[in-house]
């Protein structure tokens, strides 16, 4: 057990940073009260929980923290770079045009009439159970619920490739309009749904409701050959696993990658391990994450014990380690890690 914290290890801790202690509000048991400071070198006084002011990562003082902050931004862009701005770009393109695809499914309504007929031919999931989404959004549509509160709701929703036409909306109590995301959810298991739950701060119990809803969508996919189930899909270490790439999210990690990682990853690299005499080159544009590059170094290895350490190696780890690896050592980085190390021409 930990040895209760006194009012004098606060004024200690106090004075490494600079502060003086003026009150604490529960003398008993300062740990669990209010302390008021003096900070001498912004000449302030401030009051937070001890506990927060204990924990904290620098000094704890809030204006110096402001000021600090106003310092570090002064003269500087915040906003984004070329780059960025080019990558995110792309990233918009791309979801237009997932969306677009998408949309094609649905290009034969033109009316409500025609989605009715849609709903209704959908009414049934393969596995024999009704298509709980749909049954709602018909009897909505066919017994419509007033209210002054009223809100619109995509009945194909957008991240689905629905358009945003006068037919594919309904108008929906914030209640009923919950409601419908949270079934299309438990029926498709989109995360589109599962995002706009949380949006709301109403999100169910996803945990209890998760088993249901990964084995209607899964037979939903199974049906429409889909998703895992698509043809050239792989399986791998006993889990079916996809091969698709997340075009939208491997663009966003790439924005946030050093530009010596961004290079070796996209437009290739060359690797050597020491001990084997093994050379790997990585051709531009065949992995853009480094948990790929890793897997890459261990499949290149012949049986020996780094391949054994570096297959169990941690995994942030090893890409750590590997980052570090292409940022050089004379740039304070490493020079190999596990005998790997890379061939800067």
């Amino acid at each position: 057990m930990s040895r209760k914290k006194t009012i004098k290890d606060y004024e200690n801790l106090a004075a490494t940073r600079n502060h003086e202690v003026i009150s604490v509000s529960n003398k008993e048991t300062p740990s669990q009260g209010d302390i008021t400071l003096l900070c001498k070198t912004c000449n302030k006084e401030f009051t937070t929980t001890t506990i927060s002011y204990q924990n904290a990562r620098k000094t704890g003082c809030p204006h110096c923290k402001a000021t600090s902050a106003s310092l570090y931004w002064t003269g500087r862009a915040r906003t984004k770079t070329p780059e960025q701005a080019k990558k995110n770009a792309e990233i918009k393109e791309h979801i237009n045009k997932t969306r677009k695809e998408k949309g094609k499914a649905f290009a034969n309504i033109k009316n409500k009439e025609d989605l009715k007929e849609k709903l209704t031919n959908d009414l049934y999931l393969p596995n024999g159970e009704k298509n709980a989404y749909n049954d709602f959004i018909l009897k909505r549509l066919n017994d419509p619920v007033t209210g002054k509160m009223m809100e619109k709701h995509h009945i194909i929703p957008l991240h689905a490739g629905g358009p945003d036409e006068k037919w594919n909306l309904i108008s929906l109590t914030p209640e009923d309009h919950i409601e419908a995301h949270n079934l299309r959810y438990l029926v498709y298991n989109e995360t589109g749904d599962k995002n706009t739950i949380k949006f709301r701060n109403k999100t169910p119990n996803v945990t209890d409701q998760i088993s249901k809803a990964k084995a209607l969508g899964n037979e939903t996919r199974r049906a429409q050959g889909t998703g895992i189930y698509e043809p050239g899909m792989s399986s791998k270490a006993g889990k079916i696993g996809g091969s698709v790439k997340s075009v939208e999210k491997d663009l966003k990690q790439s924005t946030k990658m050093t530009s010596g990682v961004y290079d070796a990853l996209y437009n290739g690299s060359r690797w050597k391990h020491t001990k084997t005499n093994t050379e790997i080159v990585i051709p531009p544009n065949t992995i853009v994450k480094m948990p790929q590059l890793v897997e890459k170094l261990i499949e290149a290895l012949p049986p020996c014990e780094e391949k054994t350490r570096l297959a169990g190696a941690k995994l942030t780890t090893a890409t750590s380690a590997l980052a570090r690896v292409i940022k050089g050592k004379n740039e304070g980085g490493r020079s190999s890690y596990f005998g790997w190390s890379i061939c800067k021409e």
